[in-house]
């Protein structure tokens, strides 16, 4: 490895060259001998430290990234390709398709994000321009996996990657209903009040809740097993594993028993439960527009989403003192921390409840009175 002199036909300047990590001797010409030098460090370098790209393998576009990236992204749900194709292609693609992967740098990315804009040519929200920010990430992550470059110019954690990303608007606060407004709401849906009532019980998500069929109740055990989900994609529809990736068992409520032993007599086996009118699959839309928004108008219950009724199951769970575990098994969450995340607030709220209930069940205790008869237990 070393810095040549160009003569004569080669033309005038220097050559850099290098061995690369295959043994076959590369080389790169430059005008000066001190470029030619810097770049045969960098090659060296980079081959020594296992960081080696090849110079030439840069210049392939982000499209044919993208498109190997998807054929080798296997185990993605149908809804989350979708949403990645959206993002690809009405955020990411137009700005960064064409351009090669050695010519996308941090500069032109904070620039992207500044202006946030969509195909349309309209400013997106700032949640959205992380997602398309989070795709270019992954892909750019992947053109090192593939070897086309030896580092992501705006990898996380590192300083090529600090403060791109736009500030994310606070998030409204999740909205419960009261007992009171999730059984007048239930009562003015129609034939669908036993689905309006398990969503707000048992903080089961749409997806899922229209994808149970009679075989996922367990009556003497008095159990619920979510397994799958439903996936509405374009107007079609697939059934998946449920978000977490995990079946979960919910406890069966005396409450809701009854009916829905009824229902899962009167299903076939393999069978929602809960159909549309026509016997088929519900479509959320249909749902929301025909039934879901007339009941909050009827019952004169505030305008909230349908997810808002998972949110009413989680926050009377958390209500009635149930630990922050078994909530978080319950809302199928992956862990307990997104649990914590998303109703901390809520656990929050609560511990005023848990201080009176043990004041109440340490009333009768005299710890304060070394003479008295009942002593708080020793230490030791």
């Amino acid at each position: 490895m070393s810095t040549h002199k160009l003569k004569g036909l080669k033309g005038n300047g220097y050559q850099a060259r290098w061995t690369d990590p295959a043994g076959s001797r590369r080389a790169k010409n430059f005008k000066t001998k001190a470029e030619a030098q810097r770049y045969e460090a960098e090659m060296t370098t980079a081959v020594r430290r296992g960081e080696y790209s090849d110079p030439q393998a840069g210049k392939a576009k982000l499209s044919s990234v993208y498109e190997n990236w998807k054929a080798s992204s296997v185990g993605l749900k149908p809804k989350t390709k979708a949403s990645y194709d959206s993002l690809w292609t009405c955020m990411v693609q137009p700005v960064w398709g064409n351009r090669s992967i050695s010519g996308i740098s941090r500069s032109a990315v904070k620039t992207w994000i500044s202006e946030s804009k969509s195909i349309t040519g309209k400013t997106v929200s700032a949640s959205r321009m992380k997602q398309g920010y989070v795709l270019l990430k992954l892909l750019l992550d992947h053109a090192v996996d593939m070897n086309l470059i030896n580092r992501n110019p705006i990898q996380s954690g590192s300083r090529s990657g600090k403060n791109l990303l736009p500030r994310i608007e606070v998030q409204k606060q999740k909205r419960a209903l009261e007992k009171d407004e999730l059984l007048a709401l239930a009562n003015n849906s129609g034939e669908y009040r036993l689905l309006i009532l398990v969503a707000g019980l048992l903080g089961i998500r749409w997806a899922e809740l229209v994808a149970i069929t009679p075989e996922d109740f367990d009556f003497k055990k008095k159990t619920i097993t979510v397994s799958k989900s439903l996936s509405e994609i374009s107007g079609r529809f697939e059934l998946v594993t449920p978000k977490s990736g995990k079946a979960r068992i919910l406890p069966l409520l005396n409450i809701l028993e009854k009916n829905l032993k009824a229902i899962c007599l009167a299903t076939p086996e393999g069978e929602p439960i809960f159909k549309s009118r026509k016997g088929g699959y519900l479509r959320h839309s249909n749902f929301m527009k025909r039934v879901f928004s007339p009941a909050l108008v009827k019952a004169n219950v505030r305008h909230i989403t349908f997810h808002e009724l998972r949110d009413t199951a989680i926050s009377q769970a958390i209500a009635s003192g149930a630990d922050v575990i078994a909530i978080s098994r319950i809302a199928g969450h992956a862990n307990p921390s997104i649990t914590l995340n998303v109703y901390g607030h809520l656990l929050k709220d609560s511990m005023g409840a848990i201080q009176r209930a043990l004041d109440e069940s340490y009333a009768d205790m005299n710890s304060g009175n070394p003479s008295g008869n009942q002593q708080l237990p020793s230490a030791s």
